[in-house]
């Protein structure tokens, strides 16, 4: 596990899925890191604006754990049939505001198909010139 990002209230519960996780959803949207800007023109909106993840879910097939955070702005959701093995996120590193920016997802892919030994399948044609 790496380590916490995030908030300072402590108040985050481990959550020990049973069976495996199949869907992440939540809500982003705009954020304004900078108090005195919060009433600015549009023109000047992306100069103080963010985009962040304002809550996430997590589910599997029987339970759903969340939300946590708010569930404001634009909803977003990424189901697989398969399983979520793990995350990766960003934050912006422009300001430190305590927010996640964006999350990816690692997903199990079971194979298709096995690969025999390629050894045993090479062919080698031969022809004399």
């Amino acid at each position: 596990m790496s380590r916490k990002h995030g908030g300072a209230e402590d108040n985050f519960t481990m959550i020990n899925f049973s069976e495996p996780l199949t869907c992440v959803s939540g809500h982003y949207g705009p954020f304004c890191f900078d108090n005195e800007a919060a009433i600015f023109n549009r023109e000047d909106e992306d100069e103080y604006l963010l985009r962040v993840i304002n809550s996430l879910k997590f589910s599997t097939a029987r339970n759903t754990y969340g939300p946590f955070g708010t569930e404001r702005g634009t909803p977003f959701s990424f189901q697989t049939v398969t399983e979520i093995t793990g995350f990766h996120g960003i934050r912006p590193s422009s300001v430190n505001v305590g927010h996640l920016h964006a999350i990816g997802v690692y997903v199990r892919c079971p194979a298709t198909q096995y690969i025999d030994d390629p050894a045993t399948q090479v062919v080698v044609k031969y022809e004399k010139t």
